[in-house]
């Protein structure tokens, strides 16, 4: 079992939506031009998730002042699989968007509009 911080658990705070999690409203998405600051490469802004997802308006063509290196997608561990949150995650016990749960990867109970990276797929 990982702690939240190993896991690195997002409170459903910092997620933003209870949708779940999803690139189109990380502030780093340029909607414009469907690409990221981090992450190289096309963008899915409704399906599209990655360890690098930060809750925040969208911040468009203003991301070219933040010169940053682009991670792969691999790296950045981007999926097309979103949106994401616990209540839609395999490893939630008792999937509800709206309760909490225990998980069968991370230690505590996890909210079920909360994510982490060990998100996956209800199978």
């Amino acid at each position: 079992m990982l702690s939240k911080g190993e896991a690195l658990y997002f409170e459903p705070e910092s997620i933003g939506s209870p949708e779940g999690a999803h690139c189109a409203i990380c502030w780093k998405f340029n909607h414009i031009a469907r690409t990221c600051v981090e992450v190289d490469g096309p963008i899915n802004g409704l399906h599209g998730i990655c360890g690098l997802y930060v809750n925040g308006a969208p911040r468009g063509q203003d991301l070219n002042v933040f010169p940053a290196r682009k991670v792969n997608k691999v790296e950045a561990g981007y999926s097309e699989q979103g949106p994401t949150h616990c209540g839609n995650c395999d490893e939630m016990l008792r999937r509800a968007v709206y309760m909490t749960s225990p998980c069968k990867k991370v230690l505590g109970e996890v909210d079920g509009r909360a994510c982490c990276n060990v998100w996956e797929k209800v199978k």
